[in-house]
């Protein structure tokens, strides 16, 4: 994928941060879609970043701290997904957390020890 949009984001390791909250965002919408499911139950895209950010499990963490500093200004809230709600959108990033480490176990992704 770098090969092709490389020109956009010219710095590999900027791109590559720039893609995986791509798909972590993508995750997340495909789990606000199901939230009514069953934790269990919720499928999700989790591309690269599910081994390439095992370093960083706060990774969601991220997304919130944005969401709460930027409030109602918060570029995905200004378009309505997650309800533009706050603790909608933490329950959603808790439901797609809780996917990414079954994801990580199942595939023998190995977290750090902190």
């Amino acid at each position: 994928m770098y090969n092709v949009l490389g020109t956009v984001v010219p710095v590999r390791a900027a791109f590559e941060i720039q893609f995986d909250r791509f798909e972590y965002f993508l995750g997340l919408m495909f789990c606000a879609e199901q939230q009514n499911r069953k934790p269990e139950d919720i499928i999700a895209p989790t591309g690269t970043f599910l081994w390439r950010r095992a370093r960083e499990p706060d990774f969601g963490e991220k997304f919130i701290a944005q969401a709460r500093e930027r409030g109602d200004e918060w570029p995905p809230f200004q378009a309505g997904i997650f309800d533009k709600n706050l603790p909608a959108f933490e329950y959603v990033v808790g439901l797609f957390d809780e996917y990414v480490d079954r994801e990580r176990a199942r595939k023998g992704v190995r977290m750090p020890r902190r």
